[in-house]
């Protein structure tokens, strides 16, 4: 199945193949993105000083950067999140099902996970345990 969304000047955008095109990335931004991963897996090894941490927040800034290039370019907000849900539900679904065998073990005191497992399903489980206390 493929659906294909109408871009502003680019014209249609096919939404089976939802790739990035190589020509869209930003060799300096890659560059950043790779000194911020070095930072904290330095900092984490306790191989670099504290300072170390600003990792971090350099790769927080560059997500955002990211981000908003998208958004603002001629792709669109149903391409961004068409894409960025192909990426991520399929990783969510597996831990899921993963954590939901694991419970069944008893691991973890016999506790419920049926209403966190909706909630993660459901991008609310921040949500749910906040209500929760």
């Amino acid at each position: 199945m493929s659906v294909q969304i109408e871009a502003s000047a680019a014209g249609p955008i096919d939404m089976a193949s939802s790739r990035v095109s190589r020509h869209d990335r930003l060799p300096a931004v890659d560059a950043c993105r790779g000194i911020a991963t070095v930072l904290v897996l330095g900092f984490h090894a306790e191989l670099l000083p504290p300072w170390a941490a600003v990792g971090m927040d350099l790769f927080f800034v560059i997500s955002g950067f990211v981000i908003t290039r998208r958004l603002l370019g001629s792709y669109g907000l149903g391409w961004f999140w068409w894409r960025r849900f192909r990426r991520l539900v399929p990783a969510l679904v597996v831990m899921i099902a993963g954590v939901g065998l694991i419970s069944l073990t008893g691991i973890w005191g016999g506790a419920p996970v049926g209403r966190d497992a909706a909630a993660g399903l459901a991008y609310v489980a921040n949500w749910v345990q906040i209500r929760a206390g």
